[in-house]
């Protein structure tokens, strides 16, 4: 038997690729950001200097990672209504869990949350988005996302085969809490962005913006959400969003994280 030469192997491997091709998404109902109201920890402390400066915006440059992490927790920590984040990377060491730990607790006590996450880096993470995924507040959605969702060949095949949809990434970044303040700029979500990493920490940059404008980074994270290449991550891989891996992942981070608030361990 004569064997294949290896570039016809090669192509052939490809044509297998584009047939196995990322289907158009269906069509979705419209998703929108909660509006601001009253009661939350955060219109106690923001709606009145609003109501004082109509209008007008308040800003804050952020550079220290440390200030950066602290904003983003304590929003998550005492928001009421809804919480909004949007990424390109979410790294799964300490400060990226500890994120995500809060954001689950937030979800227990019955905050909406919404997380949309560029598929480059999210693929790899698969297993942990899903868990979030089963929990009955939180909704997880992919930006442009793989068909096969794990495989270092099947990434590659399907990279080559439709590199012209894949290299179309979402580098947006975007963290809002009941619709009162926002953080918005180049920090990703990881140990590097925040100064906490041994190795290697990048000098980035937020905005904290409280007033109309963080209505209009709503506005924004809308835009994305409903965009035709956002598909929810339940439709990419039903079998991985499932509550024995929500309550799984609830148990590893409440090990890992003891004295923050308790993440409620059975599934709904």
């Amino acid at each position: 038997m004569r064997s294949i030469p290896g570039f016809l192997l090669a192509l052939a491997m490809l044509a297998a690729a584009g047939c196995a091709s990322l289907e158009p998404r269906p069509e979705l109902p419209v998703g929108t950001a909660m509006p601001p109201g009253l009661g939350t920890k955060l219109d106690d402390r923001i709606a009145d200097d609003e109501a004082k400066h109509p209008g007008e915006s308040g800003f804050r440059l952020v550079s220290e990672g440390t200030e950066a992490f602290a904003l983003r927790i304590g929003s998550a920590a005492a928001a009421g209504r809804s919480i909004d984040v949007q990424t390109y990377i979410w790294n799964n060491d300490g400060t990226g869990l500890a994120l995500a730990y809060t954001l689950l607790a937030a979800a227990d006590r019955g905050v909406k949350v919404r997380l949309l996450v560029d598929d480059m880096d999210a693929r790899n993470k698969n297993y942990g988005f899903a868990a979030l995924d089963a929990h009955p507040n939180i909704e997880v959605r992919m930006f442009n996302p793989f068909r096969s969702r794990a495989g270092g060949l099947s990434f590659i095949l399907e990279a080559l085969g439709s590199f012209s949809r894949i290299n179309r990434r979402m580098h947006n970044k975007t963290w809002i809490a009941d619709n009162r303040i926002a953080l918005v700029g180049g920090r990703n979500l990881g140990n590097e962005y925040f100064g906490a990493s041994e190795e290697v920490n990048f000098v980035d940059l937020d905005f904290a913006m409280v007033g109309p404008i963080v209505r209009d980074a709503s506005a924004s994270f809308d835009r994305y959400w409903n965009s035709p290449v956002a598909y929810p991550l339940a439709m990419l891989a039903p079998e991985d969003v499932s509550p024995a891996r929500r309550s799984c992942c609830a148990a590893n981070l409440r090990r890992r994280f003891p004295g923050r608030n308790r993440v409620a361990m059975s599934p709904s």
